[in-house]
């Protein structure tokens, strides 16, 4: 899943190598455009923690487009300052805001939702919490965050930071794999979670089998993931070993 296509969603290229990969992407800004590639299908709509109609910010520079306001306040300095420059032109407009738990909940069990990548603006979070009901068949997410502790460093008005992202993850059993550098600007990272591999068959010695078939799934979708962002095994690991 992709969540943030803007113009072209990059996974794409691999559908024409990979016969069993199928791929729906969000866009909801002025940039979005149909996919007419197969096993592919794209929705003009935002991802939000619940299904509705909500506001969305159209900024002529597409890449800077949230469900949320530019930060003013000291970060002038960075190479965003386009994104803050035209604010005063956006265009707020009315989209569809979807839950992506509507959409894993529509995928039957059996098939494995490799990876969920979402680059929302300062709004990753909020997208999160739209899947935490339904993701017992998602094996990676990756959110796009700020590494930073003062909230005038922050690119857009109420985006967690990348600690408070992973306190409130920690909360619901989402692990922080670990970040990939994205911009170094402003310290901007891909930070990459997975559930946490604890068996419920806490008093046995030996894992049960769905925790090592998610187990074995996550080393699959990591070198899968491998392929598609370059050095990403320098930053994000697999833990060696899960607790049963």
């Amino acid at each position: 899943m992709d969540v943030g296509v803007n113009r072209k969603s990059h996974f794409l290229n691999y559908l024409a190598n990979n016969p069993d990969l199928f791929v729906i992407g969000f866009e909801p800004s002025n940039e979005f455009a149909p996919c007419s590639k197969p096993r592919c299908v794209f929705f003009k709509a935002a991802c939000t923690p619940e299904t509705k109609w909500v506001k969305f910010h159209n900024k002529p520079w597409s890449v800077c487009s949230s469900m949320l306001n530019g930060n003013l306040v000291g970060n002038g300095r960075v190479n965003h300052e386009k994104c803050l420059k035209d604010r005063e032109t956006d265009g707020t407009m009315r989209v569809v805001g979807l839950a992506l738990s509507e959409i894993t909940r529509r995928i039957p069990s059996t098939i494995e939702v490799q990876y969920v990548k979402v680059d929302a603006q300062g709004y990753d979070l909020e997208v999160m919490k739209g899947l935490l009901s339904q993701a017992e068949n998602v094996t990676i997410v990756s959110l796009e965050a700020q590494d930073v502790h003062r909230a005038s460093e922050l690119l857009y008005l109420g985006q967690p930071t990348l600690s408070s992202m992973k306190m409130f993850l920690d909360q619901h059993k989402w692990q922080h794999l670990g970040s990939r550098t994205n911009n170094k600007a402003v310290r901007e990272v891909d930070a990459f979670f997975a559930h946490e591999f604890r068996s419920s068959k806490l008093d046995t010695e030996k894992c049960d089998a769905d925790t090592l078939r998610r187990y074995a799934q996550l080393k699959e979708s990591m070198s899968v993931l491998s392929d598609l962002h370059d050095g990403l095994s320098k930053n994000v690991k697999v833990p060696s070993k899960i607790e049963c």
